[in-house]
């Protein structure tokens, strides 16, 4: 039986998704380099308390083995897509690299290894995969979460969840990245472990009052880690610059609890939020779509930051309505079939 669709962790998806297009895109500035340290302190470990707080944990192996499954499908189809699509939009600029052993070989090493950004191995370049590294984290994490809370007692989830998310920054931080985004699925438990403890908030009962205190927290320690524009020192999962563990993991989590607390305060304005809950409603198709924007990116980039970081949202707006209006009319064909 599905559940029933939360507004506002749709709406805070949705918001999310664009304020994670605006961090990719600023940086150049003085403005963009706040702005993105601003977004950046928080928005990923956002989607992945959101996807633990919508997540049912197991409750036997059987059922396990069925979420896996399922999940399988759920992100790493989508980042097998962006993946192909890239490749097949490098193949039409120079169609001599698909008869090329190195351009093979790099392609099975981006996958493998299924990192956000560009490393070296071994004295081995390692192509990034780019954004589709969350799925790979969030396939691995949240499966490895999963049968963690099945096989120990509850009492042990936080301590156990804290300990395997130190291992894994330093994993990262120290002995480089691990295949298929290993040791940023172990990192973010903490964050996995919060979504789970956060089911039982009532979210609606004083959104103003959490939202104030949690943002305080939020942008002190955000200072503290990140306290000049210039040098980006605020954790960032894609690169596992993790600045002062576990005081980042705190910044986080009280940005992340300072964003949905204004995302209930905007659900209920239905009609403002309703755009941003239908991004939510399907924010990987949107996530996809801003993977791949780089193909157009003569359409968006160009001018200042912030009017090419505009112009890039309204371009993946465009293409995701598109999309939508594709599979709504196959949706209606294949019904008359």
């Amino acid at each position: 039986m599905q559940r029933e669709r939360v507004a506002w962790i749709d709406i805070a998806k949705g918001l999310g998704l664009l304020l994670v297009v605006l961090g990719h895109t600023v940086g150049g500035t003085v403005a963009g380099s706040v702005t993105r340290g601003v977004i950046f302190s928080f928005h990923m470990p956002l989607y992945f308390v959101l996807s633990s707080l919508t997540f049912r944990c197991s409750a036997s192996p059987e059922e396990f083995r069925r979420k896996t499954k399922k999940a399988a499908r759920h992100l790493l189809l989508p980042l097998l897509i962006a993946a192909g699509i890239g490749a097949l939009w490098e193949l039409l600029g120079h169609p001599g690299r698909l008869l090329s052993a190195g351009w093979w070989r790099d392609k099975a090493l981006m996958l493998t290894v299924a990192s956000g950004v560009w490393e070296r191995f071994a004295g081995v370049d390692i192509p990034a995969l780019g954004i589709p590294w969350f799925f790979a984290a969030l396939f691995v994490g949240r499966g490895l979460y999963d049968l963690m809370h099945l096989r120990t007692p509850q009492r042990l989830h936080w301590p156990l969840a804290a300990a395997v998310s130190s291992a894994g920054a330093w994993l990262g931080a120290r002995l480089g990245f691990l295949p298929f985004s290993l040791d940023i699925a172990l990192a973010v438990f903490l964050f996995f472990q919060l979504g789970q403890t956060l089911q039982r908030l009532d979210w609606t009962r004083r959104p103003g009052l959490t939202a104030a205190v949690s943002g305080a927290v939020w942008l002190g320690t955000l200072y503290l880690t990140f306290p000049n524009p210039a040098e980006w020192t605020y954790m960032e999962l894609a690169v596992r610059r993790y600045t002062l563990w576990p005081l980042c993991c705190l910044c986080a989590a009280a940005g992340v609890i300072c964003f949905s607390e204004l995302c209930v305060l905007l659900s209920r304005r239905p009609r403002l939020a309703w755009p941003l809950r239908r991004i939510g409603e399907d924010a990987l198709l949107f996530l996809v779509i801003h993977a791949l924007d780089y193909i157009a990116a003569f359409v968006w980039q160009r001018g200042p930051e912030f009017a090419a970081s505009g112009l890039r949202i309204l371009f993946d707006l465009a293409v995701f309505a598109l999309a939508l209006l594709v599979r709504s009319r196959r949706r209606r064909h294949g019904a008359r079939i």
